[in-house]
């Protein structure tokens, strides 16, 4: 019902083509391939490197390009690699079925065996990583906590249980232990090379940036740096930021350390986003410029691989305006903080019980360093992204091409274009490539896949997991955000307003005599009353969101909306 007017016959009879030869290609890779362990594959959006977060589940070409060449082609296995896990290049880890992103996930489950394991076991293992997924498709976006052992926690010695139980000796998870030792205590080691990369990434941007190459070949520069000395640290950082994490939410489940002391630490924390918080506040009370605001943030964009997704710089009236009513205390204050004496203690007795042979304060800062350096590694590569994109923006205007038509482009014709010159037969190529691109994500959007696809027959019939929302519409908007979860004053003016309500039930129609932006429900499904009435004015809206991300977004002051992306997030 709320996908009509996207629907015609044409488009019926592209969708039952591809999903023909689709389920083809499933069936043939659903089977054992030689030199790789695993007895089947399975396909999802949410496992490892997260697709539908970071560009959605029908993003455009250029986007869907830019994460393939930055991350999942080539950096994702490299990084796994260099870690201490099983070398399985020249292998990509994302595919895309009818302009939907999947992480092919038996390759992921293959790169998380350390490298050192007994081949034998580290096939029967990727087996029961196999099977707990397809038994429990709940998990499909908790797969690094709840099923794989990809480094050593405090809770090993209860968790290895579920290995016993599956049949697996005393020996091998012995063996298994020892190798993510190995793992774990690389990851104790390496991130300062991690923060001195991300330095030549800083030092080459600037050399590029303020060089005199033309547009386009400034910014392919800037996109092969960036894969070199950007998102492959990233990768890194993150990769340390999940150790760390893991070992801090094993302390507390163990009793090594309270809930509270877990998160006074994550207080005490700084990072990007507390940084961007206080400047923040700073320019609503005048006490920074917003010239000089955007000098540092100006660079950041909602949907950081996005063309047409505008950064700070470009849209600061989207970004900067103050928050209506009583401004929010910023959270991005650091909060002092000390381990109690015991968790000391007890933290520094675990940790050479687990055979990571290191003391309080290496373990203390590899925790921060890795955390923090997370965000400030995304920070930072982002720049040379977002500036490319604006570089190619600019290149674009050169040639007769606007964002639209350049997001339907991926990257690699850019990349081609730089290498074989501007001639006229060259960008007319690039113009029916945008017209090709263009069609092909319109047929993306007329269709619904599921998060996980584990046999040739889920592309036909499957269920949304509960907590999985109703996009509605096409739009994409920026808004300011209202709750009226305990609202009931009809007279409140909710013009150009993203509303918040908690139920999709009839009692809300009154906000409908408002000109509102768009709504977000915390239930209702997609055959809802407000699903339908928001299909009826064409208004974008996400139905039933879920109890814990809509309590996340009632904190928010502006939100954007991309329906057709089915991107929803907090930018203030």
């Amino acid at each position: 019902i709320t996908t009509h007017p996207n629907w015609n016959r044409g488009i019926t009879l592209r969708v039952d083509d591809a999903i023909e030869r689709i389920s083809e290609f499933i069936s043939s890779r659903n089977k054992p391939m030689s030199n790789w362990f695993g007895k089947t594959s399975i396909l999802g959006q949410m496992p490892d490197w997260n697709p539908a977060e970071m560009i959605g589940t029908s993003p455009r070409h250029l986007a869907l390009s830019l994460y393939k060449y930055l991350i999942t082609d080539q950096v994702w296995a490299q990084q796994r690699a260099e870690y201490g896990y099983r070398d399985v290049r020249p292998q990509s880890l994302m595919t895309s079925f009818i302009g939907h992103p999947y992480i092919d996930v038996r390759t992921c489950f293959n790169s998380f065996i350390p490298a050192s394991l007994d081949e034998t076991f580290a096939s029967n293992l990727t087996n029961y990583y196999i099977d707990r997924l397809i038994s429990d498709p709940h998990l499909h976006d908790k797969v690094e906590f709840d099923i794989l052992f990809t480094s050593l926690t405090f809770d090993f010695d209860e968790r290895k249980k579920s290995l016993f139980d599956s049949g697996f000796s005393k020996s091998q998870v012995n063996n298994l232990r020892e190798q993510l030792v190995i793992v774990t205590k690389n990851a104790f080691q390496r991130y300062s090379i991690d923060y001195k990369a991300l330095e030549v990434l800083e030092d080459r941007f600037n050399l590029t940036n303020n060089s005199s190459m033309g547009h386009l070949e400034k910014a392919c520069v800037l996109l092969q740096d960036c894969r070199k000395w950007g998102t492959l640290p990233f990768a890194h950082l993150a990769r340390g930021a999940f150790v760390a994490t893991s070992l801090l939410k094993s302390g507390v489940a163990t009793g090594l350390l309270s809930e509270e002391e877990h998160n006074n630490f994550m207080r005490s924390l700084v990072t990007v986003a507390g940084h961007l918080a206080n400047d923040s506040d700073a320019l609503i009370r005048g006490h920074i410029s917003q010239e000089k605001f955007l000098e540092r943030y100006g660079h950041l964009r909602p949907g950081t691989y996005e063309i047409t997704s505008p950064c700070y710089s470009e849209a600061p009236e989207n970004f900067l305006r103050a928050p209506e009513g009583p401004q929010k205390k910023s959270n991005g204050s650091k909060v002092a903080f000390a381990w109690k004496p015991e968790t000391l203690k007890k933290l520094n007795e675990k940790l050479t019980n687990l055979g990571l042979t290191v003391d309080i304060g290496v373990f203390d800062k590899f925790l921060r360093k890795t955390i923090e350096g997370r965000e400030h590694a995304k920070f930072v590569f982002s720049k040379s992204l977002s500036t490319a994109l604006n570089l190619i923006s600019e290149f674009g205007k050169e040639i007769g091409l606007d964002k639209n038509e350049l997001s339907h482009i991926p990257i690699d014709e850019f990349l081609k274009i730089k290498d074989r010159g501007t001639h006229k037969s060259n960008l007319r190529d690039l113009r029916a490539i945008a017209k090709k691109g263009r069609q092909a994500h319109n047929l993306s959007q007329a269709v619904e896949l599921p998060p996980l696809i584990c046999s040739a027959e889920n592309f036909r019939t499957f269920h949304f997991p509960k907590n999985q929302p109703n996009f509605i519409s096409t739009s994409k908007i920026i808004a300011s955000v209202e709750d009226l979860t305990n609202q009931t004053e009809t007279s409140v003016d909710l013009s150009n307003k993203l509303l918040l309500i908690p139920h999709a039930d009839p009692g809300y129609d009154w906000i409908f005599s408002h000109k509102i932006a768009g709504l977000i429900t915390k239930f209702g499904g997609a055959n809802s009353h407000m699903a339908i009435r928001a299909a009826e004015f064409g208004l974008p809206a996400v139905i039933g969101l879920g109890e814990l991300a809509y309590n996340r977004f009632r904190q928010a002051n502006i939100v954007e909306l991309n329906c057709a992306e089915r991107h929803i997030r907090i930018l203030q």
